[in-house]
């Protein structure tokens, strides 16, 4: 169409300058009907699967990674207003997660330790709310005391995707790493319902990483690289890359997560991205990094969970 319309003003107008200024028209709207296409295409996740091409003015390509060839596809940390610290309905974190290209999305409100509202209906009766998007439950759990217990609801167990496990208002004297990473530790072999070791890396409640990594290769529980984290401050890139460096040394499986309180942030992995490809981590320890690698292992998950509850 454009040759065409080019080819007819061409013959049309006899100024050389008005030809010139025709043809860079003509260019300008191909240019913006190009990018229209490409972005389309984009979204579907059919340039994201086989290239790293920039063309979303800034931002990568949804579905694409700063990572060699890989596309992390899910999140497995977020919260809604079922938390106390959380702004949005799930309905609203589902949409936004849909709109930044991710395939699967974890709700995962913090235990009752923490005050989040519990509802039987979020588990037993909520499925896939928002279509083009796979909604997955949990719960994220808290470290209760130095004997490894934690406030998993029991009753809900069955209906867990995801199961996470941190630090949050502990009442401790101590502060040294190795006694909170080896509290962790007593803590996921008490409760193999424990699928992921959230933010072990902050500075609050910070552990030892190689006591942790090991602990999670011989449990098979994944350790989580978490974006906002990183993005706030709560911890270091020294700190985080240390974190990596351990988890890569023992093999352990790690999750990377936006831990999202806001819309905003959801789908924002671009900080651990970065260290990860910095570290040349192994893409195949990433459990989330596509939706069939997700929901493949959330499957061995279950079935382990079901050996014990």
């Amino acid at each position: 169409i454009y040759l065409l319309m080019h080819s007819f003003y061409s013959q049309r107008v006899g100024n050389p300058s008005s030809k010139l200024l025709a043809k860079t028209i003509f260019l300008v709207y191909f240019q913006f009907d190009l990018l229209k296409i490409l972005r389309s295409f984009c979204r579907r996740g059919e340039i994201g699967r086989h290239s790293r091409l920039k063309i979303c003015r800034g931002q990568p390509c949804i579905g694409s990674s700063p990572i060699a060839g890989i596309m992390l596809e899910a999140d497995l940390h977020a919260h809604s207003l079922f938390s106390p610290c959380g702004l949005h309905s799930i309905i609203e974190m589902l949409e936004a997660s849909k709109k930044k290209g991710l395939k699967a999305q974890a709700i995962t409100d913090h235990g009752p330790f923490l005050g989040r509202k519990i509802s039987s209906t979020f588990f037993e009766r909520l499925q896939n709310p928002v279509e083009g998007i796979t909604f997955l439950k949990g719960m994220e759990c808290n470290v209760l005391n130095e004997d490894g217990e934690i406030d998993i609801i029991t009753r809900f167990m069955k209906w867990y995707d995801i199961v996470l496990l941190g630090f949050h208002n502990y009442k401790s004297s101590q502060t040294n790493p190795e006694y909170y990473s080896k509290t962790m530790v007593k803590a996921i072999k008490k409760n193999p319902c424990v699928d992921i070791i959230v933010h072990p890396n902050t500075k609050e409640y910070l552990m030892n990483f190689s006591i942790l990594a090991k602990a999670a290769a011989e449990t098979d529980t994944a350790i989580e690289f978490n974006n906002t984290k990183s993005k706030l401050g709560r911890t270091t890139e020294e700190l985080t890359i240390e974190l990596i460096k351990a988890c890569k040394k023992e093999g352990c499986n790690v999750a990377v997560n936006t831990d999202a309180h806001a819309i905003n942030e959801v789908g924002d992995h671009s900080r651990i991205e970065e260290l990860l490809k910095k570290t040349n981590f192994p893409q195949e320890k990433i459990v989330n990094r596509t939706l069939e690698s997700t929901l493949k292992w959330i499957e061995s998950r279950k079935k382990r969970r079901a050996e014990f509850y």
